[in-house]
């Protein structure tokens, strides 16, 4: 495992704030150690990914690849969730309605991009666990996964506009 003293994360308001409310402020992040590594490729480089939603946002593109791939990702990630009898079907369907708010309105400001700052620690060593080959952007990027990060373990930033 990588040694570093921070990790970074990209994730949008609206998928915050779901998993503060549903999931007991717990959050499922993709990190690297690297907010801008040069041989990072831009799907897994925090800064890329970062820009990206800020740009689409901003501009409110309404064909946005990343914005899409958020919504999915949230929608996949409730779903897991109540097959798993961790959120109940009214919480499930709260979740839906969010989410479908938020991209059939196109409410962009629910898509703002958030960098998570992920301190290194034990805690943290503990959940921290590297993508296998298969499922990283490249074989050179360095990325890792945490399936349940307590709110209390990393920081938030909101760039406003």
């Amino acid at each position: 495992m990588a040694k570093t003293l921070i990790y970074y994360s990209v994730n949008t308001k609206l998928a915050y704030e779901i998993n503060e409310k549903y999931y007991n402020k717990t959050h499922y992040v993709w990190c690297s150690p690297f907010f801008h590594g040069v041989d990072q490729p831009a799907s897994s480089n925090p800064k890329e990914i970062y820009r990206e939603l800020r740009r689409d946002v901003e501009s409110e593109d309404e064909h946005s690849a990343k914005i899409r791939q958020n919504v999915s990702g949230i929608r996949r990630g409730a779903k897991f969730k109540h097959d798993n009898h961790l959120i109940s079907s009214t919480q499930f369907e709260e979740i839906k309605a969010l989410v479908n708010r938020s991209w059939q309105r196109r409410i962009f400001s629910d898509f703002t991009p958030f960098i998570y700052v992920i301190p290194h620690s034990i805690d943290i060593e503990a959940i921290l666990k590297p993508v296998g080959l298969k499922d990283k952007a490249s074989v050179r990027s360095v990325e890792y996964q945490i399936r349940e990060l307590p709110r209390a373990l990393f920081d938030v930033i909101n760039v406003d506009y």
